[in-house]
């Protein structure tokens, strides 16, 4: 047994030897408002954290070991910071809102994000999917980004920017009309799809095990190896069929390299198409279309352009959550632990 799960073990012990102190909701409310940091608290029924906090300005509330029994809800322009907390029901974020769920944080249901500035997840779970619109068509691309997180449920993205990064979803990823969609040391285990994405995808060192589609991505593909959006050392490994149709990906091209293909590649309709790199292996039928091998300049070429760009992606979301981060912390330190809660 891991050291992991003897210290969760022990834990789970612990509480249930222990006294839980319950915050009730004023007035024996259903909902109870967060704007400040909770500690180890039991919040019966639901919690959210208002548009409007201290001085009429969307609030901020940190979940420090808190556990809410019912569903959170973070309303426009709010922040939330839950660090080792447990939510038993779902995590709505809504407008400009913003959630952060790391430190061995949980989600009993699902992560509704709706024309959210992000979600990010680290080191947490999620266990009723994950699913982001944007209803409200922002200028600004909402963001969900997990990093070393486990998604039970799937994950569909609708609009935006999609980062999953040394991560295990256990269900389908669905990624359409957004920005970009982004697969790094990552186990996929059912299917992927990949639609209409302005800037394309990168997929290095994961896994994916149902079957494949990408269509109509524009700007890049680079499936499994290195390219001009960053460099990939690993090989990717498909269960299934994996298929690319109708892509015009001109700006940075398309790149196939360092994939184990279990099922078929096919595909048809691309624009450019495909160049195929080394340490390709295809087990099923080679149906897709492809352009001929790169030249040894335009190689090199790509190679010193990926080290300009190679983590402009990550690099622009970890500083979009770094300053929303340290705006939510100001915020919820303004506000007594005592009076964080009602």
């Amino acid at each position: 047994m891991s050291l992991k799960k003897v210290a969760l073990l022990a834990s789970a012990a612990l509480a249930a030897s222990s006294v839980i102190l319950v915050v009730q909701p004023a007035s024996g409310a259903l909902t109870t408002r967060c704007t400040g940091v909770a500690g180890a608290v039991s919040v019966p029924g639901n919690l959210v954290v208002p548009r409007n906090g201290p001085g009429g300005q969307p609030a901020s509330c940190t979940l420090e070991g808190t556990t809410v029994l019912g569903n959170v809800t973070v309303q426009a322009g709010a922040d939330l910071l839950l660090e080792g907390a447990d939510i038993r029901g779902n995590l709505i974020v809504q407008n400009d809102g913003y959630a952060d769920v790391i430190a061995d944080s949980s989600i009993g249901g699902a992560v509704q994000g709706r024309s959210q500035f992000g979600v990010f997840v680290e080191e947490s779970s999620v266990a009723g999917g994950i699913d982001q619109r944007n209803p409200q068509e922002n200028e600004f691309a909402p963001f969900v980004y997990t990093f070393d997180a486990d998604v039970d449920g799937g994950v569909v993205a609708r609009a935006g920017e999609l980062l999953l990064e040394s991560s295990v979803v256990d269900g389908d990823v669905t990624s359409v009309d957004g920005e970009y969609t982004d697969i790094v040391d990552t186990v996929i285990n059912d299917r992927l799809t990949v639609r209409n994405n302005a800037l394309g995808s990168v997929v290095c060192e994961s896994e994916i095990y149902g079957n494949a589609l990408y269509t109509g991505n524009g700007s890049t593909l680079q499936i499994g190896g290195s390219g001009e959006t960053g460099p990939c050392v690993g090989a990717s490994f498909w269960g299934g069929d994996v298929t690319f149709n109708d892509n015009s990906a001109d700006v940075t091209g398309f790149v196939l390299a360092n994939n184990i293909v279990r099922g078929d590649l096919a595909g048809s309709g691309n624009d450019p198409a495909a160049t195929i790199g080394e340490g390709n292996r295809v087990r099923g039928e080679l149906t897709l279309e492809t352009a001929p091998a790169m030249s040894m300049s335009r190689m090199m070429v790509q190679e010193e352009a990926s080290v300009e760009v190679a983590a402009d992606r990550s690099d622009e979301l970890q500083a979009k959550i770094a300053e929303r981060r340290a705006s939510a912390e100001k915020a919820s330190a303004k506000t007594p632990k005592s009076k964080a809660l009602s």
